[in-house]
């Protein structure tokens, strides 16, 4: 397709808009939250050498990968659920797993302590 037949097809095809729109907001959704991840040194990156820099921006993808790994498993979970109403599924499915308010990016986290299981994580929050 060429770009002009795209353009043309995007200003004629409602649906066309739509599908753009949707994948242009999960686009915006995702650096919502790497920015969010990335705030937590007040929006400066630590380290002086490039190596450092490349360091701190694979791990803030790392974290943000982690965040939507889990949402997604939350989310299907909820969705293999055989009680679900119509209308708690089309909330479901209309979500997405690029949200972290109920994350505490900018608190402190200590892995040594004894592991969380997330079935019990995962009941609290239905």
């Amino acid at each position: 397709m060429t770009s002009l037949t795209y353009i043309l097809q995007y200003i004629d095809d409602e649906k066309t808009r739509v599908q753009v729109q949707i994948a242009l907001n999960r686009g915006e959704a995702f650096h919502k939250l790497k920015k969010a991840v990335f705030y937590a040194d007040n929006g400066r990156i630590k380290g002086k050498s490039e190596h450092e820099q490349i360091v701190y921006q694979n791990s803030c993808m790392v974290i943000c990968s982690a965040i939507i790994y889990y949402n997604s498993r939350v989310l299907s979970k909820l969705m293999s659920q055989k009680k679900l109403a119509q209308e708690e599924f089309e909330k479901i499915v209309k979500s997405t797993p690029f949200v972290w308010n109920h994350i505490d990016i900018y608190g402190k986290y200590d892995f040594n302590k004894k592991k969380k299981d997330l079935k019990t994580i995962e009941k609290k929050l239905k």
